[in-house]
């Protein structure tokens, strides 16, 4: 409810309009971007490791 009462006010749209005219958003984009990228390679990774495969050697 608190979420819900902050959002129907003008702070989200000035915040919004505060970030659009720096460089943050930009520089926070990227590092999103990057994280999103190595997380995604993570569970990649973790996905495909099956133990199982080793133990008919």
């Amino acid at each position: 409810m608190i979420l819900a009462a902050i959002g129907s006010t003008p702070l989200p749209k000035m915040a919004a309009d505060a970030l659009a005219r720096s460089r943050f958003p930009k520089l926070l984009l990227d590092v999103g971007y990057a994280f999103l990228f190595a997380l995604s390679v993570l569970f990649l990774v973790n996905e495909s490791f099956n133990p199982f495969i080793y133990y008919r050697f």
